[in-house]
């Protein structure tokens, strides 16, 4: 409920205006839209820094949801420069959980939905883990917030859900592999890899400190964890064969 509250207090124009969350608005300060700025009662703003979402994401957007809709997986779009690969280039992220709507519903507001998914699953996963105060922190860090356009902010979120899928599977609870597979195969699927591989580090580290026991009681919860690493892996095999082959 906090979180819900939350977003409707820092982003109002979302929820009562009709605005989106876009970098579009980069556009009119180069050809062909310089010039031709619409005049709005409210400012357009974006982040020249992160122009991205509008030299990258977006087009890649255009195609898959085309690519989709015509019955294709988008493995190659011959649109920008000599081709290049969509699937296996990882941050098209094609099958990250909270791309489902876009790819469904051809509106940027498609896109806004997918993108506030993204801190209402940190900060959920996180007070799973660390309870209130963790998930409010987690789900407003820099990361989060800074990079909420690009797709290492999912991989971000989907990281407190894998932490509280390990600790579940330590303590020998049921509900902990799935968990755990499910999170993982998110985090992979997410679209960036170079977040997925420290984050997954600082996890290993965490494994060791928090498994419970000693000798032979340590190594079994630890042996636990195998069977949804693996099962995790091979959820997320569409993309990562792709991805590897590319590499």
């Amino acid at each position: 409920i906090l979180l819900a509250g939350e977003l409707v207090a820092l982003y109002p124009g979302i929820f009562l205006r009709g605005e989106v969350i876009s970098s579009s608005a980069l556009a009119y300060g180069m050809a062909p839209w310089k010039g031709h700025k619409p005049a709005t009662d409210r400012p357009l703003r974006a982040n020249p820094a992160l122009s991205d979402d509008l030299v990258l994401f977006t087009p890649w957007d255009a195609f898959i949801r085309g690519a989709i809709h015509s019955g294709h997986m988008p493995f190659w779009s011959p649109e920008t420069g000599c081709g290049m690969p969509i699937l296996a280039n990882t941050q098209s992220a094609v099958l990250a959980p909270t791309h489902a709507l876009r790819w469904l519903w051809d509106s940027p507001r498609a896109r806004t939905i997918g993108l506030l998914a993204k801190v209402v699953l940190a900060g959920a996963g996180m007070l799973v883990l660390l309870r209130l105060l963790g998930a409010l922190a987690w789900a407003n860090s820099a990361a989060m917030t800074v990079w909420l356009l690009y797709p290492l902010s999912e991989v971000l979120a989907w990281f407190s859900w894998l932490l509280a899928g390990i600790v579940l599977v330590l303590r020998g609870s049921r509900r902990g592999p799935p968990l755990l597979a499910g999170s993982l195969a998110a985090m992979l699927l997410a679209g960036h890899p170079p977040t997925v591989a420290p984050l997954l580090a600082a996890a290993s580290i965490a494994v060791v400190v928090w498994a419970p026991g000693r000798g032979d009681t340590k190594r079994r919860r630890l042996a636990g964890l195998a069977v949804p690493v693996v099962a995790g892996v091979l959820l997320a095999l569409p993309q990562l064969g792709p991805t590897l082959a590319y590499a």
